[in-house]
């Protein structure tokens, strides 16, 4: 399994998405903490060095995510605040890093400051503390996986060849970078199949009949169950469950219903952030 290269680096939004933090809760768990108590914490507690912090915001201009660090100035935003994390919108925050690690999401209703939701306890100040083994364990499992993706590709290759290859990438990195719903999901996978099936009359074409001991061209399940495997290791929750979902009924309508196949048991392969796929990334 292997992916996010494919798809590009990157936060992905869902049209699902609340454009406000939710409210303060009594139960940490039931609601994620607002970002705005997030950013006082970092403010005014001084065990904590705020020059180790970066906000990820929606920016305007540029139309995309950005990073910009925590005590950076406002020059940019009319009003009297000085600071620029302070400046900002608080709708526009995405998340919040504390140096590689993302403590603070969103969209992935993550808080690792205050141990809200899928922070699920831990607290920034165990964060800090672990962080040189979090970053540790973060570059060997990216290690293994990209080595695990230069096999991906190889395969990916050998089924569509370069050009398509390319094409897929542009589908992927598309839908990871805009405001996807259930109907772009269904669009992406079905533009996937196309490649296959496009792929596969191409070699028909090319191949001679005569040709008794030519290779059979890769079956359209082991193709899917490959896309499955990259999709599987998308750290966003909701986007890799709805293309697994579609993918495996795209599976059982191949194979059929009461068929033992299936794409969805490769969502429990571990997840993980790679960057952007690039030939020459690869061979570092």
């Amino acid at each position: 399994a292997a992916s996010l290269r494919l798809f590009g680096a990157g936060n992905v939004r869902s049209r699902d998405d609340d454009d406000d933090d939710a409210e303060p809760s009594n139960d940490k768990n039931s609601r994620l903490t607002p970002v705005k108590e997030v950013l006082r914490r970092i403010q005014w507690d001084p065990t904590l060095p705020s020059s180790s912090f970066t906000i990820i915001h929606y920016d305007r201009v540029e139309d995309n995510l950005s990073e910009t660090p925590f005590d950076a100035p406002n020059n940019s935003i009319t009003g009297k605040e000085t600071q620029f994390v302070f400046a900002l919108p608080e709708h526009r925050i995405e998340g919040v890093k504390y140096l590689d690690r993302t403590v603070w999401d969103k969209e992935r209703r993550l808080d690792c400051v205050f141990g809200s939701m899928n922070g699920n306890g831990e607290t920034i100040d165990q964060v800090i503390e672990s962080y040189d083994e979090w970053k540790r364990e973060t570059d060997e499992r990216e290690k293994r996986n990209r080595l695990w993706q230069i096999e991906i590709l190889n395969e990916l290759n050998s089924i569509l060849e370069e050009r398509r290859v390319d094409e897929l990438k542009d589908l992927s990195k598309n839908l990871m970078h805009g405001e996807w719903d259930v109907d772009g999901v269904r669009d992406y996978v079905k533009r996937v199949v196309g490649l296959y099936h496009d792929a596969k009359r191409v070699n028909a074409e090319n191949s001679d009949d005569d040709d008794d001991e030519r290779e059979e061209f890769t079956e359209i399940v082991d193709y899917l169950h490959l896309i499955s495997d990259l999709v599987a290791l998308l750290p966003y929750a909701l986007l890799r469950e709805e293309i697994l979902n579609e993918v495996e009924s795209v599976v059982r309508r191949c194979v059929g219903e009461g068929s033992e196949t299936s794409v969805a048991t490769t969502a429990s392969q571990p997840g993980g952030a790679l960057p952007e796929l690039k030939e020459e990334e690869l061979e570092e």
